[in-house]
């Protein structure tokens, strides 16, 4: 559980950091909230890294081929998508 909880959290953070300009204490708890926030997109953030992770773990030569990057563009248009919705709520 709290590796999946983890896991959700860090797919928001680069987005989250770069979106906004907050202190690290409010920053850190929009991160740790993010998941209840959106549960919908944080099964499935949690979804893609599961299968990313069966992936590479069947296919070594594929994380060495596409790395970190693929899993930051997988997970971050789905946290954007939530940003955006987050954002335009808050208005």
């Amino acid at each position: 559980m709290v590796v999946a909880w983890s896991g959700v959290m860090l797919a928001y953070w680069p987005r989250v950091v770069l979106r906004y300009d907050r202190s690290f204490v409010e920053t850190w708890r929009f991160l740790l909230l993010s998941p209840l926030l959106g549960p919908a997109v944080s099964v499935a953030v949690l979804m893609v890294l599961v299968v990313l992770w069966v992936a590479w773990t069947f296919l070594p030569l594929a994380a060495v081929l596409v790395g970190a990057a693929f899993v930051l563009w997988a997970t971050g248009r789905l946290v954007s998508e939530r940003l955006d919705r987050i954002d335009t709520d808050a208005r």
